[in-house]
C-alpha cells in the first residue's frame, strides 16, 4: 500500500463510513494523509469519521 499512496497528501474515499472503508481510513489518518470522503448512509461509524 505505500508505494500507492507514496508522496500523496490528500485521499478522497467513496462509503467512508462502512465497515471496509472506515478501518482503512483510520490507518490513512495515522500516516498523517488527509481525508475526505462520501457516504449514502447516516451511520453512527460516519459520525465519529466526521
Amino acid at each position: 500500500m505505500s508505494s500507492i499512496l507514496e508522496g500523496k497528501q490528500h485521499v478522497h474515499m467513496i462509503g467512508i463510513g462502512g465497515s471496509g472503508m472506515y478501518p482503512l481510513a483510520q490507518v490513512l489518518h495515522a500516516k498523517g494523509i488527509y481525508l475526505t470522503g462520501s457516504d449514502n448512509n447516516e451511520t453512527d461509524t460516519l459520525a465519529a469519521v466526521r
